[in-house]
């Protein structure tokens, strides 16, 4: 069996035991999972005591987890097209602004 000693702890560990100290093998949440009740899954306040209960109880929830919905436009693409536009006008005209009292204050502080 191939098996290495800790140089921290002289503690002698196999393959799949965690490396660092404390040693053991990992096991997730699985062995650490503690009864709890649980105040959000429905009207009524639910003792988990598993798992496989959580996961039976939030599986009517997953149901349009992924599902986006997007609603038709009403108006006609020349409608977006125009507003982009106009925008994009807008934020050029802003810039210009801008530009131009970066200039006059570097021109005052001359």
């Amino acid at each position: 069996m191939n098996t290495t000693i800790c140089e921290m702890c002289g503690l002698e560990y196999g393959i799949g035991a965690w490396p660092l100290c404390p040693h053991g093998i990992p096991r997730g949440h699985l062995h650490d999972f503690r009864a709890y009740t649980d105040f959000n899954i429905s009207d009524k306040p639910v003792e988990i005591t598993s798992l496989a209960q959580k996961q039976r109880l939030l599986r009517p929830h997953w149901k349009d987890d992924y599902v986006v919905h997007v609603q038709p436009r009403d108006k006609p693409d020349s409608y977006y097209r125009e507003l982009n536009d106009r925008r994009a006008e807008r934020a050029e005209q802003e810039r210009k602004e801008r530009r131009s009292r970066i200039i006059a204050n570097s021109n005052i502080a001359d």
